[in-house]
């Protein structure tokens, strides 16, 4: 497994590459933003690391979209060529996690650069809210390995039942996009999405720690299970 490794991330090294640059270049568009947002007016009160928030979504974005369409196809491609299901699985596992590692990295240096570069150019400003989770390895080790084992899963799903297994890809998409982003800054009142969020994070922070270590390492049992039978009953395409 660890040869095929090697050889898939020599295989598909411009395509990381490329993953990298999106990063850095929607960390870009962000840092413009607040360089526009700065300027146009006349007291924003506070700076806020867009450009670290930016390419933050666009590397989840990369692991639950392009890794879980892309799951199939190298999948049916490994096996006409010869290649084990379970050494095709297990390299591919390591590679987006490898690849998430990396991203977390050019991340970290990222926002070390926009925490420096805002209180040079607005010396009269504060930082709005910190990206502290980003070296909390709490949360980062859960994601690094959560994400590659749900994106698998989701990819799964799409290269044995086609279509009609995207119905899970859609559910994390939507709460992602409408649900996720508001939970960091609910309150009680405000429209029907922001209650759903407040409900979500009172219910997320009323359960201890204790009880979701074993609910998390269960889902993820679940859907690796899930994945390992799906991939040796998948037919090659």
């Amino acid at each position: 497994m660890l040869q095929q490794f090697c050889l898939d991330c020599r295989l598909n090294r411009k395509t990381e590459a490329i993953t990298l640059i999106s990063l850095a270049g929607f960390f870009l568009l962000g840092v413009g933003m607040v360089l526009v947002i700065m300027h146009a007016d006349d007291d924003p009160g506070a700076w806020f690391c867009m450009g670290t928030l930016l390419a933050c979504i666009a590397l989840l974005v990369v692991q639950l979209i392009f890794s879980a369409f892309s799951y199939a196809q190298e999948f049916s491609l490994a096996l006409s060529f010869g290649r084990t299901r379970t050494a095709f699985m297990g390299a591919y596992a390591l590679r987006i996690v490898l690849r998430m590692v990396l991203g977390w990295l050019l991340i970290l240096g990222l926002h070390r650069i926009e925490l420096a570069l805002y209180p040079r150019l607005f010396p009269q400003y504060g930082n709005e809210i910190y990206f502290g989770f980003l070296t909390n390895w709490r949360i980062m080790v859960p994601i690094f390995l959560g994400l590659p084992v749900l994106s698998m899963f989701i990819g799964a799903l799409y290269g044995h039942f086609g279509k009609k297994g995207l119905w899970l890809f859609y559910i994390v998409w939507l709460f992602c996009c409408f649900v996720l982003p508001r939970m960091f800054h609910s309150e009680p009142g405000g429209g029907a999405l922001d209650r759903v969020a407040f409900s979500m994070q009172t219910a997320l922070l009323a359960v201890p720690v204790t009880v979701w270590i074993p609910l998390g390492l269960g889902a993820a049992a679940a859907m690796i299970a899930g994945t390992i039978y799906l991939g040796h009953r998948q037919m090659v395409r």
